[in-house]
């Protein structure tokens, strides 16, 4: 038994605002403090080479400007980058996986049948958009567990749950 299905990213966009909104002032901020942050890196290297060898490093002017608006571009869209990613969710006879991709490192999640005591599926409002959604309650964590659906068809999913003996509400 193996059921997996792509959550959607647009029910991952809209959990992540719910739960953190993340403002344009606030990634902007974000983004020029990193600016500072690593161009004070690079001239404190600079002047560390310099005294340790009594010239200089060598490298364009340009790079002092350049290297720290890289950064903070990267940190202003690093949120983006990250509620993009794909993340799957799979149903196996050792319980409910969820898989996220952050670059070349994956977050596993596991609840194990054992540890669930209810599944429910959910129409919920995140924002201006209604998800379709997996709510798992489990032993392991202290509040409910939303799974985006998105179009997926429910009969595998209720069929997977069923075997596992247990039974999937809809509410």
């Amino acid at each position: 038994m193996k059921v997996k299905w792509d959550e959607p990213v647009e029910f991952i966009r809209a959990y992540l605002q719910s739960v953190a909104p993340i403002t344009r002032r606030s990634r902007v901020w974000a983004a020029i403090g990193t600016a500072v942050v690593v161009d004070v890196l690079i001239l404190a290297f600079w002047g560390f080479f310099y005294l340790l060898h009594k010239k200089d490093l060598g490298v364009p002017t340009y790079t002092y400007f350049v290297a720290p608006a890289l950064a903070g571009l990267f940190v202003y869209f690093l949120p983006d980058m990250i509620a993009s990613s794909r993340c799957v969710i799979v149903l196996t006879e050792k319980g409910i996986h969820r898989h996220k991709n952050f670059g070349s490192e994956i977050h596993m999640q596991l609840w194990p049948w054992e540890s669930i005591t209810e599944l429910a599926v959910e129409e919920v409002r995140l924002g201006e958009t209604v998800h379709r959604v997996l709510v798992v309650r489990s032993s392991l964590e202290q509040g409910d567990t939303m799974l985006g659906l998105g179009n997926t068809p429910l009969e595998p999913i209720e069929d997977a749950i069923t075997r596992m003996g247990k039974t999937l509400v809809y509410r």
